[in-house]
């Protein structure tokens, strides 16, 4: 059975395996070897340590010079790690477009999970402006999970909602919400219409 696993089931497996377990998969059969060490780049986690490497221009060239540009998963809690950073900015509305605009040097990127933004104090929100700038910059997404709670669009930008540009590429989307109301929807529709899978889950379930 192990010989009839696409190589792209055996990477992603693999991103579940610790990386020094990875070498180990070569000794289940020839065909387990070369598809798990391709994926020792293939998830970024970025904690304490790391999330200067995306707010420092110099040293996210330095990471994408050490093969981090082939990354494809990226799990950030911005929240937990860097709450200073989001609060600074958000006011300026620069606080993401900042972040998705360095992100965007990780050009084989596709899955972004953002972890705990609604456990900042100040600018918790995400605004439809943050979303089409993750779009602006990270263009080539097919999955986004964004743990935070969704800031309602004026009456004023509804005409906004249905001239969006459509990420065709989007697969899977799942989003925290407080009160999604219909312009949310109505945007969501106009922007994923390629959509496998949407998910929404209630703030009040988190807490």
């Amino acid at each position: 059975m192990a010989t009839k696993l696409p190589r792209n089931i055996l990477q992603y497996l693999a991103t579940y395996f610790e990386r020094q377990e990875r070498g180990n998969c070569g000794l289940v059969c020839k065909q387990w070897k070369e598809p798990p060490l391709s994926t020792y780049w293939a998830k970024l986690v970025i904690d304490n340590t790391t999330i200067f490497t995306i707010i420092d221009e110099f040293r996210i060239k330095e990471a994408c010079t050490k093969d981090a540009y082939r990354a494809w998963t990226l799990d950030i809690n911005l929240g937990k790690y860097y709450p200073e950073y989001i609060s600074l900015l958000q006011p300026t509305g620069l606080a993401l477009e900042s972040i998705f605009n360095k992100l965007s040097k990780l050009i084989c990127l596709v899955h972004l999970t953002i972890y705990q933004m609604s456990s900042i104090e100040h600018g918790q929100n995400i605004f439809m402006t943050d979303i089409e700038s993750l779009h602006r910059n990270l263009s080539h997404m097919h999955y986004i999970k964004i743990d935070a709670s969704l800031q309602s669009i004026p009456e004023e930008e509804m005409e906004r909602t249905r001239n969006v540009k459509s990420a065709n590429k989007i697969k899977i989307i799942h989003f925290i919400y407080d009160n999604i109301g219909l312009l949310w929807i109505s945007y969501f529709a106009h922007k994923y219409l390629n959509l496998v899978s949407f998910n929404v889950t209630p703030l009040k379930i988190l807490g």
